[in-house]
């Protein structure tokens, strides 16, 4: 992209502002692609981002749409399990599962598993989530190259897509927090009430997200199911509960949907990316050498935690075609 500005590109801290984010969006375009015979999953349909996106997928002529129909606490790791176990035992297929819940607590709650609850929710049971709905999803794919990629979804892979943030690319961990006992997810759960910004935590929860897409996608068959992450960019919903946004400069759910819908259409090249403004981006600190042992610490640790509560985790990690160890 060119420009006749002779000002220095902005400092990470500056572009992980939303004044920044919010400036830079582009327009997006409108998906028009059918998902004719496909099943698709979304959770946190029940408003706001979640619920534009059910409304645009539902144009396109899926033949069923899952939201909102089965109870799902993403602070309970049992409800989610049973969430998960629900979707194999009732669903004939699932072709594309977007994990949309998310929350941004403006003030510090811990779970029942004793997470801080943005983490609990958007980086402990979404990447549980993402875990327990691969069988599915690797199996309707097996079904749909069984059929010869006709009929029930054609023959493009499963997709597995979360909502995440482009504000993750401007996180930097101090050597404490990448190197300390606690561990990287550890750091970010022992942050107490006189420290709590919930900015901070929000786009910590997202960036350790990131790290768990991106090392799941690299054990996973990007053919087979495409791992992915979106970026609505700034959306004016009420996902902030009690934040002050500018609406004005905001998108509106249906228009950031574009981007929900559109990321469930992407090629397997897509599998570990970030999707945001009609383009693919690697996240930056989470890229080459040093990124890629950051994506590996986090994964372990978080699905060490994960492993600890829902021992079926460890089951169907050791299913993927590029499983390679799990630690006991």
């Amino acid at each position: 992209m060119s420009s006749t500005s002779t000002s220095p590109p902005p400092k990470p801290s500056d572009r992980s502002s939303i004044g920044w984010q919010l400036l830079r969006q582009k327009p997006l375009a409108d998906p028009t692609t059918p998902f004719t015979g496909k099943t698709i999953l979304i959770t946190g349909a029940n408003s706001g981002l979640g619920l534009a996106a059910a409304t645009k997928f539902a144009a396109l002529s899926p033949a069923r749409l899952i939201l909102g129909l089965w109870h799902l606490d993403m602070a309970s790791h049992a409800s989610v399990a049973a969430f998960a176990r629900r979707a194999a035992d009732d669903l004939p297929r699932l072709d594309v599962a977007v994990l949309n819940a998310g929350v941004y607590e403006v003030a510090r709650g811990v779970s029942a598993h004793g997470w801080e609850r943005t983490l609990q929710v958007n980086t402990l049971s979404t990447a549980l989530l993402a875990v327990l709905l691969l069988p599915k999803l690797r199996a309707s794919s097996a079904g749909r190259r069984g059929e010869g990629g006709g009929g029930g979804g054609g023959g493009r892979p499963s997709v597995l897509e979360v909502v995440a943030s482009r504000r993750v690319e401007a996180v930097q961990l101090a050597e404490e927090q990448r190197e300390g006992g606690a561990g990287v997810l550890g750091s970010a759960n022992s942050v107490q009430d006189g420290g709590y910004k919930p900015s901070e935590q929000y786009r910590m929860s997202k960036f350790l997200l990131m790290g768990v897409v991106k090392k799941l996608a690299a054990l996973v068959d990007a053919s087979e199911v495409t791992v992915t992450a979106v970026c609505p960019g700034g959306v004016a919903t009420n996902l902030s509960r009690g934040a002050l946004l500018n609406a004005l400069i905001m998108r509106t759910p249906e228009y950031a949907a574009r981007s929900v819908v559109s990321g469930a259409l992407l090629e397997p090249q897509a599998s570990g990316k970030l999707w945001y403004d009609d383009e693919l981006h690697e996240v930056p600190n989470l890229a080459g050498e040093d990124g890629q042992k950051l994506a590996e610490k986090i994964w372990a640790e978080v699905t060490d935690a994960l492993r600890r509560d829902v021992p079926a985790v460890g089951n169907v990690l050791k299913t993927l075609p590029g499983f390679k160890s799990v630690q006991p």
